[in-house]
């Protein structure tokens, strides 16, 4: 995928989820962007032990600071899903300082992933 892309992943199983999600981030990771998994429905240390079973050494890819595991809303700092109600500004801006923080590290860019499964269950967050 081009810098600034982005697509949206449905899925019904969390089989369906991860494979794609470790694929997604080897890409990145072989071109030295920073990856980083805003999880909502899943623990950090879930996301970590999804992507080991699918080949990615995501605990030393943790450790040095290639791969970043964050929850909703636990984490602050995430990219604006925690916000009530949703906030667009609040989203765009909490990226904007993801991807600086990422090119100051010296990566190429950032590679993200963000569960998104709040908004099946509270749509009215959105307004």
């Amino acid at each position: 995928m081009p810098h600034g892309d982005h697509l949206c992943l449905f899925h019904q199983s969390p089989s369906q989820l991860w494979p794609f999600v470790a694929s997604f981030f080897q890409s990145g990771l072989d071109e030295d962007e920073q990856c980083l998994y805003v999880a909502e429905e899943h623990s950090p240390e879930m996301v970590a032990a999804a992507l080991e079973a699918q080949g990615l050494a995501a605990e030393t890819l943790r450790r040095q600071g290639r791969l970043l595991t964050r929850s909703v809303p636990a984490d602050e700092g995430t990219p604006g899903v925690a916000a009530h109600p949703f906030s667009t500004d609040g989203a765009l801006a909490s990226l904007q300082t993801a991807v600086e923080r990422s090119l100051a590290a010296g990566f190429r860019g950032l590679r993200l992933v963000v569960d998104m499964s709040w908004v099946l269950r509270q749509a009215s967050r959105l307004a």
